[in-house]
């Protein structure tokens, strides 16, 4: 199935945000094969594709997803051989000790160190780590012999795997973005209605997203947001805490941080879906950075929607989604691709 063999290569794929060369690679790779479909990178990195339908549509319609992951950048290499680092990206120190992440264009493989139980004071042992208290180790006896391998300024990412598990689970790193991307291959590929646009953006996790300037560039009428939202349906947590859920379909808002999504169009998406039979949730938690921030203020103004799909433990060497999910997401948006052109 090609939207899982898609979600399984750019899981595996590693790039941070501001390093998403790798990504951008195997995605254009897939671009090239797909027919009436033609692409261009921009200057910040972002991919713009245009795919050309049987129609020319009423409006201009963008889709976009992000190809960034959280991450982290090498700062310092002590004399020692040990590195340290920043996160690039909301990243949980709770979610990072102990864990290998690889660094800079040749994946060098490390384990993230930190002070050993025992030797913690006692208020170190009550709050989680700051990650200035972290470090990279590579296996280096020494500055010189690290600095042969690793330099100020390498990217590092956690080492991913990928797996298909459970009651039609996916477990994976930057899922939380990547099936977004997954999600757009598979509506590019399809044949369309309409003519339409694809916007694989760059820099989300830094709040710096490239999807301002591709809207500015493609200057849309509408824009569709395909990005994780995060799931809260573990155990201690109850209520609207929950946010959404995986299992429950496709994800929407009416606000996230800043961005208020445009009305009319939000309840024209929950009215498809209900006429479609796709599952829909209403997000609860709106207090996130998302790409409508950059977008729905670009050129203008662009009216805006979301259109996403939930993912539990994003920024973590294991992010999990539901394939089901994902596979409405894609549904969803077919019936966008049409009914957008022409509303």
């Amino acid at each position: 199935m090609a939207l899982i063999e898609n979600l399984r290569a750019l899981s595996l794929a590693n790039g941070s945000s501001g390093d998403e060369g790798a990504v951008r690679g195997a995605i254009l790779a897939e671009l090239a094969k797909i027919p009436d479909c033609k692409a261009f990178v921009d200057g910040i990195g972002n991919i713009l594709a245009e795919k050309r339908g049987a129609n020319r549509p009423q409006n201009r319609v963008m889709f976009c997803a992000r190809m960034d992951e959280a991450g982290f950048i090498v700062t310092n290499i002590d004399e020692n051989g040990f590195i340290q680092f920043e996160c690039i990206g909301k990243v949980d120190s709770r979610v990072v000790i102990g864990r290998r992440v690889l660094i800079g264009d040749c994946a060098v493989p490390a384990l993230v160190g930190s002070k050993a139980l025992h030797l913690l004071e006692k208020d170190e042992r009550t709050s989680p780590a700051d990650t200035d208290k972290l470090y990279f180790d590579i296996g280096a006896d020494s500055k010189e012999e690290a600095e042969r391998r690793v330099h100020i300024g390498d990217r590092a990412v956690f080492e991913g795997s990928f797996l298909e598990f459970g009651d039609g689970f996916a477990m994976g790193k930057a899922l939380e973005g990547r099936a977004g991307c997954a999600a757009l291959l598979e509506l590019l590929s399809a044949p369309a209605e309409y003519d339409f646009y694809a916007c694989f953006a760059v820099r989300k996790e830094i709040e710096g997203a490239g999807c301002g300037p591709a809207a500015f560039t493609l200057a849309p009428d509408i824009a569709v947001v395909v990005d994780g939202a995060s799931a809260g349906d573990i155990p201690a947590v109850s209520g609207d805490k929950r946010s959404c859920s995986l299992g429950k379909g496709v994800v929407t808002a009416f606000k996230d941080g800043r961005t208020v999504y445009d009305t009319a169009l939000c309840r024209r998406l929950s009215e498809l879906c209900e006429a479609n039979e796709i599952p829909i949730q209403v997000k609860r938690n709106l207090s996130e950075y998302s790409l409508g921030e950059d977008i729905h203020a670009a050129a203008g103004g662009i009216r805006t929607v979301c259109a996403e799909y939930p993912v539990r433990y994003a920024r973590s060497s294991g992010a999990v989604l539901k394939i089901s999910d994902l596979e409405h997401e894609v549904k969803l948006l077919e019936i966008l691709s049409m009914e957008l052109a022409a509303i």
